[in-house]
């Protein structure tokens, strides 16, 4: 691990693929080695990277392992991006509805990767690393650290796409200035000024840009709050299926032990069914061994009486 003569983006890219656990101790040891080499400067900028959270970590994995899926991943952020601003409703279902897809996917290869490079993910992490593909695609410079897989840390995810701007339609030119020809009085009441109508105009236009700008807004609060909407859905649905398989998975344990109990209870009633048997036989035993004691005990007596006469 030799630090003089090696660019600092190289040694941050070796870095940010390090577990964050070895993050730190990795970093320490090449701006050590840097300080040690007289390149402060470079020790300096080493120590200023920043150890990645978990879920930025694991979100980065993507854009390190799979460069085709990011790349349509980054295409995919930029047609969301110009599509609030242009505020194209079919086109923002459309993609609202793609983007959600493409998420739960990246999020769950993200969390195998993780789990194959030995860091398990937990469920909290899981879903940060949803919220952290999210930022991705609401922010350029969010995007820019995740594509070169260096992201620490996901942004301000709660603002999503409702900060950017729209584009705003050029002002009409103001209404062409009407005057009477000169010394003609039709006896009617003077027309309003030209200054007068340029006023009115320019109120109009005025209220039209402000209904214009008010109708921009709820769209974005909408499709935010439709978008975010339809993520609770999702992570509901996904607890749902959870439950639901760990549900399953309860109950053919218990039909397995409900299997083995049954078992358990025919080899029981086996089993008091033979000892009762084998009782028995202990108990005959018994006898016959007595009777056999009493047949010898007579039989030496017996020996012994004729020795005597004898």
């Amino acid at each position: 691990m030799e630090a003089r003569g090696v660019d600092v983006e190289q040694i941050a890219a070796e870095l940010y693929g390090m577990k964050p656990s070895e993050f730190i101790a990795a970093r320490d040891a090449y701006a050590a080695q840097a300080r040690q080499a007289g390149d402060k400067q470079t020790a300096r900028r080493i120590t200023e990277l920043r150890r990645p959270t978990l879920a930025a970590w694991a979100a980065n994995l993507i854009a390190r392992n799979d460069p085709d899926e990011t790349e349509r991943f980054l295409r995919l952020g930029q047609a969301l991006r110009e599509a609030h601003r242009t505020l194209d409703p079919a086109r923002l279902r459309e993609l609202s509805h793609q983007q959600h897809q493409v998420i739960t996917t990246l999020a769950r290869n993200a969390v195998t990767l993780a789990e194959e490079a030995g860091q398990p993910v937990t469920e909290g992490v899981h879903q940060e690393v949803e919220r952290t593909l999210r930022a991705v695609l609401a922010d350029p410079a969010t995007a820019e650290g995740w594509a070169a897989g260096c992201l620490v840390k996901a942004g301000d995810v709660s603002i999503g796409f409702a900060g950017l701007e729209p584009e705003v339609a050029p002002p009409r030119s103001a209404t062409t200035r009407r005057s009477a020809p000169d010394g003609a009085d039709t006896g009617s009441p003077r027309a309003p000024s030209a200054p007068a109508i340029g006023s009115a105009e320019k109120k109009k236009g005025t209220k039209e840009r402000a209904r214009r700008e008010a109708a921009r807004k709820a769209a974005r609060t909408a499709a935010t709050e439709a978008g975010e909407k339809e993520h609770a859905l999702r992570v509901v649905e996904q607890e749902h299926e959870r439950a639901t398989t760990r549900l399953a998975d309860a109950e053919e344990r218990i039909a397995t032990l409900r299997t083995q109990l049954d078992q358990a209870r025919e080899d029981r009633t086996a089993a008091r069914s033979q000892a009762n048997e084998t009782a028995k036989r202990v108990r005959t035993a018994e006898k016959e061994a007595k009777s056999a004691r009493r047949a010898a005990d007579v039989a030496t007596r017996a020996v012994d009486t004729t020795g005597d006469i004898g």
